[in-house]
């Protein structure tokens, strides 16, 4: 189930570099991020709040994702796309349906060195989970809405 109220992380750590006394720089080298999730909430990989935008970093081409549960009958459909050039979301390589339970491990291997989004859903419902955040800092306010979860996968071992 999606929180109730929304989480706020608080990373917000000032930094001033100071010579003969005279104050050169000051940085803020984090943000507060604020994460909703649209219905389920995602346990890993779980995105990381100071940057829900950027993928999760997995050590496997095939991953497990696990899940909070919310749906009454106990199934599940679960999808991995593409990430587009433009960040925009592809074409889908992975889609599972009916499964029971709140995780799902994968079997045939995903590209390396590649971005994915991926969500799931109750089998009876039309609504994929997302993340909806708005970030703040000093340089400016990130925002995005109703992004499926993106990953990253590992580099070709060579």
């Amino acid at each position: 189930m999606a929180p109730t109220a929304p989480l706020l992380t608080s990373m917000i750590r000032k930094i001033v570099f100071v010579s003969a006394g005279v104050c050169l720089l000051t940085l803020y080298p984090s943000c507060i991020e604020v994460p909703k999730y649209s219905t389920l909430e995602p346990v890993s990989p779980r995105p990381v709040i100071t940057s829900a935008r950027n993928p999760v970093y997995v050590d496997s081409l095939t991953p497990s994702f696990s899940w909070k549960g919310g749906s009454p009958s106990g199934y599940y459909d679960f999808c991995i796309w593409e990430v587009q050039a433009d960040g925009g979301i592809g074409e889908s390589v992975v889609q599972k349906t009916q499964i029971i339970g709140t995780s799902f491990k994968l079997e045939t291997p995903l590209a390396p060195d590649h971005e994915y989004y991926w969500s799931v859903k109750p089998s009876d419902s039309s609504v994929w989970a997302t993340i909806t955040f708005t970030g703040i800092s000093p340089l400016g306010v990130n925002w995005g809405s109703g992004i499926p979860f993106k990953i990253k996968t590992p580099p070709r071992k060579g």
